[in-house]
């Protein structure tokens, strides 16, 4: 397991299980904590050997779906949370997809590297709705997160020997995401 995320209500967690190509469904609800297991497509790889790699989970603000940032696919998937599966929605992004951050219920923010970027998907759609490339100022962008004030924040980790980075996008501003 890598990535998780919380419902707002407490009641389920979704894990991205990187090395089996799944998310974990957790009932927090139930004191047994049950788990539903739901594979991210047909052809998932062996564990320890993914195809796909889930690599982090959001859930959107109304708590109907959820977006799964894959990193050996380059791409992120979209989970219904109501009837547990995934949707036929795959959003290619020719970029390892790191920890993506609703924006509203229906677009997110997605930290992008090699090529390092972050994209603003449309998960109704299935469309990159804007995407932003970075140079110097953010090395190997790894988490997105929005403030109430609209401005993006993204953590960047840097090249792994100098200091990281923390940069912030006007999300409504022009240029912005």
């Amino acid at each position: 397991p890598h990535g998780i995320a919380i419902a707002k209500d407490d009641a389920l967690a979704a894990i991205a299980c990187y090395g089996s190509d799944e998310i974990a469904l957790v009932d927090l609800a139930s004191p047994e904590l049950p788990v539903t297991h739901v594979p991210i497509a047909a052809g998932a790889g062996v564990p320890g050997a993914p195809r796909f790699g889930p690599y982090s989970v959001a859930i959107a603000s109304d708590q109907t779906h959820a977006i799964v940032a894959d990193l050996e696919s380059d791409d992120v998937r979209v989970l219904d949370l109501k009837t547990r599966q995934f949707e036929d929605l795959v959003v290619p992004l020719g970029s390892r997809a790191m920890m993506p951050e609703f924006v509203s219920a229906d677009s997110a923010l997605v930290p992008l590297q090699s090529p390092d970027g972050l994209a603003r998907v449309d998960v109704k759609n299935g469309a990159v709705e804007r995407r932003v490339a970075f140079g110097a100022e953010c090395k190997n962008p790894h988490v997105a997160r929005l403030a109430p004030d609209d401005r993006a924040y993204v953590v960047c980790e840097g090249d792994h020997v100098a200091p990281g980075a923390v940069i912030y996008l006007p999300a409504n501003a022009p240029g912005g995401l």
